[in-house]
């Protein structure tokens, strides 16, 4: 990363990687959703990580906000507990609290866009900060297999959140980043 840095600065940006053309960078605002997939062992969770120090560095922290879960109680992501603008959710409990509160900001972004005639949050001109929900390990939320009835019904919740999210969430300023082992339809 430290021979790429220099490059990494627009606001909501991140480092894809390099590809012949050079240096390939994204940002979130283009591309409103990102899953992440890769077995154990093949950098899934440091481009994560590499996606978020991106995020952080070169957005201003008035104008973004990290939800991170990580069900590993915080562990992946401690490095990002010093920021003041990143929330970590330890817990299946946290975790779907975060997400019920990140789809009830999201109803109440569309409820101002709406009386102001708007069609999408705008960071710097509505003053309110775009919301990156980052799970890392998602199958660890929203698997159900092998779980009690009361674990199924919250990752069965906690999917069906991210599911209005994902829907939703572009035109409210709020973005979905999961990383995961597989992807399947039931994780």
């Amino acid at each position: 990363y430290e021979d790429v840095e220099e490059f990494d600065t627009k606001p909501f940006t991140f480092i894809v990687g390099k590809g012949k053309a050079g240096l390939i960078t994204k940002s979130i605002r283009e591309c409103p959703h990102f899953l992440m997939g890769g077995s154990t062992g093949m950098g899934k969770s440091t481009a994560f990580k590499l996606m978020l120090y991106s995020f952080l560095k070169n957005t201003p922290p008035e104008q973004l906000h990290l939800c991170l879960l990580d069900l590993k109680r915080g562990v992946e992501v401690a490095d990002f507990k010093k920021f003041p603008n990143v929330e970590i959710a330890k817990t299946e409990s946290d975790a779907l609290n975060t997400l019920k509160a990140v789809v009830k900001e999201m109803s109440e972004r569309y409820d101002m866009i709406s009386k102001k005639g708007l069609k999408s949050v705008d960071p710097k001109r509505d003053k309110i900060p775009i919301i990156v929900v980052a799970v890392d390990e998602a199958s660890v939320i929203f698997g159900a297999s092998g779980r009690s009835s009361e674990k199924r019904k919250m990752a069965n919740e906690a999917r069906s959140l991210c599911e209005e999210i994902g829907k939703l969430g572009r035109a409210a300023g709020i973005h979905l980043v999961l990383a995961t082992q597989r992807a399947t339809k039931t994780s």
